[in-house]
């Protein structure tokens, strides 16, 4: 290897802050302490030691972590299981305020750019995540990721480069890769639009359509849109017609057993059929559906959530299936499709973004 090379290489430091679960030490009767204290109990260690790289799990304040061992059986209670409250703001609002969680994890890699050096490890820690979520049975996310250059010993009013994101770079972690889309919002509330009486399945469209826009990653949106979708065709979409099955090949009707000549009934509309059915008298493709039901199959683990191509045209998708749902629920709630509101097909950015720049240690 060349001067010029080794000089270009730099050592970086990757840190990933997680949600980790914090405790409490409830009272022999179950009461919970006041003031609230939180404890730490998980130690710093190497988590994932491979292919020459060290993943540590490590707190800003080691001296805060308590043993299991100190408490009696029984008497640590996790906060989210106890309030529901530091959930809220440990989950929801983690990206927001990360300095609420104390636990990372961190790698130390060599590369010539912060960039390069994030792609070396990202997926490892991603999976650590997964793994973790599974151990402890809770939700473990990455909440924000730097990286930073330890290359030389720092002192003080020396600067380094650094680069950070609020939560993770949505190309390298698929699974909570969240799009912001430039949808319109309407200005004006129409009371004659609102119905009290409904049947179950266009009031489950409802709410499943809530969780839809609500939701933040674009496979949770495609998810939601995808069920109120389906809740909601069988009110659009009659399913009278029942067909026999046909030969993939010359399409004759197969009307009964051609060994015992046994009749077969008839079957109803698949369920594709009818939601394609939907999609073109809407005035949409055919080719628009196709797309569609092959994204479909994420839900059958066709998917893995990892390619960056695959996330994104599922991010694209999105606005399209939100669009065909809003005119679905117009007509199940008796409007004109040109009646608000409006659901046009917009564009989106990636809501995670990077600030890249330099530091200087105080």
């Amino acid at each position: 290897m060349s001067q010029t090379a080794i000089r270009k290489e730099r050592l970086w430091q990757v840190e990933a802050r997680i949600t980790l679960p914090r405790f409490m030490q409830k009272g022999k009767d179950g009461s919970l302490p006041s003031p609230l204290t939180l404890f730490n109990i998980y130690p710093e260690q190497v988590l994932d030691q491979k292919d020459g790289f060290e993943v540590w799990l490590k707190c800003d304040s080691p001296e805060s972590i308590v043993s299991i061992h100190d408490f009696l059986p029984g008497t640590l209670a996790a906060t989210q299981i106890v309030t529901g409250h530091e959930d809220k703001i440990g989950q929801d609002l983690g990206y927001l305020h990360p300095e609420r969680h104390p636990y990372k994890l961190v790698a130390k890699v060599r590369s010539d750019k912060p960039e390069k050096a994030i792609d070396t490890i990202i997926e490892r820690i991603d999976l650590l995540t997964d793994i973790l979520s599974f151990q402890l049975q809770y939700p473990v996310k990455i909440i924000k990721l730097r990286v930073f250059d330890i290359s030389e010993e720092l002192h003080k009013g020396d600067k380094c480069e650094l680069i950070e994101f609020s939560g993770t770079p949505f190309y390298r972690v698929a699974k909570d890769a969240g799009a912001l889309y430039n949808d319109p919002v309407t200005l004006e509330i129409y009371p004659n639009q609102i119905s009290k009486d409904l049947p179950e399945d266009i009031e489950a469209g409802l709410r499943w359509f809530t969780k839809g826009i609500s939701a933040f990653p674009v496979v949770d949106k495609f998810t939601f849109y995808w069920i109120a979708l389906e809740k909601l065709v069988p009110h659009i979409i009659p399913s009278e017609e029942r067909k026999h099955f046909r030969c993939q090949k010359c399409n004759y009707e197969l009307q009964k057993c051609p060994e015992c000549g046994a009749k077969w009934p008839k079957r109803p509309r698949p369920l594709s059929q009818k939601i394609k059915l939907l999609v073109m008298s809407l005035g949409r493709k055919s080719e628009l559906f196709d797309q569609l039901w092959e994204t479909r199959q994420l839900f059958h683990g066709r998917i893995k959530l990892k390619d960056f191509q695959e996330i994104s045209h599922i991010a694209r998708l999105v606005s399209e299936l939100k669009s065909i749902v809003v005119d679905a629920l117009k007509i199940v709630l008796d409007l004109s499709v040109a009646e608000p509101p409006y659901s046009p097909i917009s564009g989106f950015q990636w809501s995670t973004m990077g600030i890249h720049g330099f530091i200087e240690k105080k």
